[in-house]
């Protein structure tokens, strides 16, 4: 017979492992659940995580800016007598073009209004005396500032460059961009070879499928060395494009006529600015478009041909490329036209655009990046105005330049952008 005492431990013991039972039973479920399906399970670290913020570095605001302009504008020069001579011409227009830019470069910085940064303009007189320029460009005075703006033309545009590259601060230079820039420099107008390579990237995409004839002067070696870049620029582009070239005269005008093709449109590219001959090309072709579909793609000089009849140009249906063009079917060209004429009570001239886009650009660039602004030169068109500017890097160093060039074709005796 069993004792009370030692039949209570038995219970005890019994359900102390009956409960030991019920918890393996529970854990063996859970693990099964586990590998069924891992993805449900909620695992909980014990480790406090220290969460790291990652604060964006701080923009080193510009409180001024000083800027140098070395432009010609010849004040000295009206004080003398005026003259009647191609130097006081061409010295009147340069000045102008100074001028101009000057007006629409302050009228930016008058528009910022509330605007907390100080503009420090310094004006240098470059004129057109090559002792004086030259001199001007050795002294440390003209390369103390932010930004050296320039309007120089060769060889003092090859001086400046020459000494700027030991200067610390930055240079735009209104004028075309020299084969090699140098370094923190910035060129408003494409070089020749730019806007030729612009032009034939589009030809090849809008003419690919075209008979493509790259004409010229015979006469002119010139001519053949452009008629000759153009074809590289347009194989470049696109290998399989057929482009030939066509040095043109009397004695083969006729000849002319039997290279074209009577089964496709028939490009031709007159690498010449010569209006006289321009005017008896289009005479021999205008009767044979009857015949040929006949398209014709100019240089940038033909926007100022005077003698040419402008029924010409629109039967041969025209284009040109140009880097200078104001679109006067734009909002923002005609806000600004508006503000310019009320202030200077006259036309803008490309030159006035050029100084206030510019101007309001860098104004926006210097807002939002401070004084790392010159990196961010190329970043964006939406500092930059896409009416006058698009920015490329023009190799290392920060050196940049403006590769916008203008497609316009004639249309009711005038010119506008080709869509």
């Amino acid at each position: 017979m069993i004792a009370p005492a030692n039949f209570r431990n038995r219970n005890i013991i019994f359900l102390l492992c009956f409960v030991l039972c019920i918890i393996a039973l529970d854990a063996c479920k859970a693990k099964k659940e586990i590998m069924r399906n891992p993805d449900k399970v909620e695992v909980k670290d014990s480790v406090t995580k220290t969460e790291v913020k990652i604060e964006e570095p701080q923009i080193k605001k510009i409180d001024s800016v000083n800027i140098n302009l070395f432009m010609p504008f010849s004040f000295e020069e009206y004080l003398a007598p005026v003259t009647e001579t191609d130097d006081a011409q061409t010295m009147a227009t340069q000045t102008a073009n100074a001028l101009s830019f000057y007006e629409g470069f302050r009228l930016a910085i008058d528009s910022l209004g509330n605007n907390k940064m100080i503009w420090n303009i310094q004006c240098f007189d470059s004129m057109r005396d090559s002792i004086l320029v030259e001199s001007q460009l050795k002294l440390n005075e003209t390369y103390d500032c932010d930004l050296l703006i320039t309007q120089l033309q060769s060889p003092f545009n090859t001086s400046a460059i020459k000494t700027f590259n030991d200067k610390k601060c930055k240079m735009i230079g209104i004028s075309q961009a020299p084969p090699f820039a140098p370094a923190n420099s910035f060129f408003c107008l494409p070089s020749n070879a730019n806007m030729i390579k612009s032009a034939s990237d589009h030809i090849a995409e809008k003419h690919g499928k075209n008979h493509i004839i790259s004409l010229y002067k015979a006469s002119s070696s010139k001519e053949k060395e452009l008629s000759f870049l153009f074809q590289k620029n347009i194989l470049a582009a696109n290998h399989s494009i057929a482009i030939t070239q066509f040095a043109y005269d009397e004695k083969n005008k006729d000849s002319l006529i039997s290279n074209l093709s009577k089964t496709k449109t028939n490009l031709i590219i007159m690498a010449t600015s010569d209006e006289s001959f321009v005017t008896s090309v289009f005479v021999k072709l205008v009767p044979e478009k009857e015949k040929y579909k006949i398209d014709v793609f100019g240089m940038p000089t033909w926007e100022h041909f005077e003698s040419i009849d402008f029924k010409l140009l629109e039967e041969m249906h025209t284009t040109i490329f140009t880097s200078q063009f104001i679109n006067y079917d734009s909002d923002e060209v005609t806000r600004f036209r508006k503000c310019y004429i009320s202030n200077y009570y006259s036309e803008p001239s490309y030159q006035a655009f050029m100084g206030f886009y510019l101007a309001s650009g860098l104004c926006s660039l210097m807002d939002d990046h401070g004084k790392d602004y010159w990196k961010y030169l190329n970043s964006t068109n939406d500092n930059m105005s896409s009416n006058i500017f698009k920015i490329k890097s023009a190799g290392a160093n920060l050196s940049f330049t403006n590769d916008k060039i203008f497609i316009l074709s004639y249309s009711n005796y005038q010119l506008k952008i080709t869509k």
